[in-house]
């Protein structure tokens, strides 16, 4: 039933089976991950740049200045 839901979806929205292609591309990403990731981000409508869902997942390194001073955080925390 699921492979059919999935398949089923390319007819009715075109854009959504190519996400969900895309998600799926990504080693360790299976179907329900990436229907939770489109759901959850109204299929991405919530960002306006990749980089802000990267922040949303807790998956980008960060880093911030303060006048002269840069910090950064050179790993990606497990923790997020």
């Amino acid at each position: 039933m699921q492979n059919e839901t999935f398949t089923d979806i390319n007819g009715f929205c075109p854009i959504l089976f190519r996400q969900k292609e895309l998600l799926m591309s990504i080693d360790g990403v299976g179907r329900v991950a990436a229907a939770n990731m489109i759901i959850t981000t109204e299929a991405f409508t919530h960002f306006d740049a990749p980089r802000e869902f990267n922040w949303y997942g807790g998956v980008a390194p960060s880093s911030y200045s303060s006048g002269s001073s840069q910090y950064s955080k050179a790993r990606i925390s497990a923790d997020n």
